[in-house]
């Protein structure tokens, strides 16, 4: 879709608040596995609404419209039974997940929908937001285009993944540290597009990867199963990368307990171990072990440390460690975070840690 912005996956949410406020259909559209749907569910539960979802490449014109019945000698229609009465008078959200994969005969029954408010007999509920999405050809799903009928109908927006919300959020979704540590450390992996031109589709890795990657871990134990396991998900490169992060992380001492830190802990004293080139990455593993409290705690100790042994990247460690904390799911204590963040001028310099 061209002539249309391109916004952050995790601003996604207040876009479809706006047009719900102002009765707007949206189509969302970007990278498949990036979160879209996920998003949508979101929305209907901060508005408090219902959510029916419809994969219309799935039905048939008729499962859309209708089946026909015979009353007093006259056809009537009747609507899927999933569709939320059309005297409701609580919230709903329909949405027509990936619309643009569907037949283009189906496409056209449903624009009804977008149109009119209503498929065939059926009409919408007042207090009900109609929300689609779909995939991008250039991106190798396999869709149909929409005509500029369609097109017309919808408030249109372009999403990219975004890897600072997806961390705020990974810990609810039950994301495992070393996943979400080993994304922090490398963000270029988080979401990868598959090279063009291409006669095989290449694995690559993308959000919704990363969360089956979480579940394998936790599932594994035979270390060997676990790397072609991860690589069936997310490509040989990053499996490659990440068991290598996942191995360092099983080394560290047990972070367990830790609220205030010294020089004689365990962790520090492992870190003293290391060769100097080590130490930036190596703290940076360690934050994302840590509940948030903990480690903005770690995060002023550790940046002390490797600039006490000047250490390379050293302030841009100490970036990323305000990284972690500011991705961290849960709430940190602010007024130590803002007197890190003061002593540390650079913090916005991630680069080079994520190099």
């Amino acid at each position: 879709m061209k002539n249309i912005d391109t916004l952050k996956i995790g601003k996604l949410i207040n876009l479809l608040n706006i047009a719900g406020s102002a009765d707007l259909p949206v189509f969302v559209h970007g990278r498949p596995g990036i979160g879209k749907t996920e998003v949508v569910e979101q929305y209907a539960n901060a508005i408090g609404a219902t959510l029916t979802t419809f994969k219309l490449s799935l039905y048939d014109p008729s499962d859309i419209k209708g089946y026909g019945t015979i009353e007093n000698r006259r056809t009537r229609f009747c609507p899927p039974s999933v569709l939320p009465s059309s005297d409701a008078t609580d919230k709903h959200v329909v949405f027509f997940d990936e619309l643009n994969t569907a037949d283009t005969v189906v496409m056209n029954v449903a624009m009804q929908a977008f149109t009119e408010r209503r498929l065939g007999e059926y009409v919408f509920p007042k207090h009900c937001h109609l929300v689609a999405a779909g995939n991008r050809a250039h991106d190798g799903a396999f869709v149909n285009a929409l005509s500029s009928a369609m097109v017309s109908r919808f408030l249109h927006v372009t999403v990219e993944s975004d890897l600072d919300s997806w961390l705020m959020r990974a810990d609810s979704w039950g994301i495992h540290p070393a996943v979400r540590s080993f994304l922090a450390m490398r963000p270029k992996a988080f979401d990868v597009v598959s090279p063009a031109g291409e006669e095989n589709v290449t694995v690559t890795p993308n959000p919704r990867a990363w969360a089956r990657v979480s579940k394998l871990y936790r599932n594994a134990t035979d270390r060997e199963v676990l790397s072609s396991a991860v690589a069936g998900v997310v490509g040989q490169v990053e499996a490659k990368h990440f068991l290598a992060c996942e191995a360092f992380i099983e080394k560290l001492p047990k972070l367990v307990g830790y609220t205030a830190w010294s020089r004689d802990d365990d962790v520090f004293r492992f870190l003293a171990d290391l060769n100097v080139e080590l130490l930036p990455r190596s703290v940076l593993l360690i934050a994302y072990q840590l509940d948030r409290d903990a480690m903005v705690s770690f995060a002023a100790g550790a940046a002390e440390f490797l600039r006490e042994r000047g250490c390379p990247l050293a302030h841009e460690t100490a970036a990323a460690l305000i990284y972690a904390v500011q991705t961290h799911p849960l709430h940190a204590d602010k007024t130590a975070f803002m007197r890190f963040k003061m002593q540390n001028s650079d913090w916005r310099t991630l680069n080079a840690i994520h190099a």
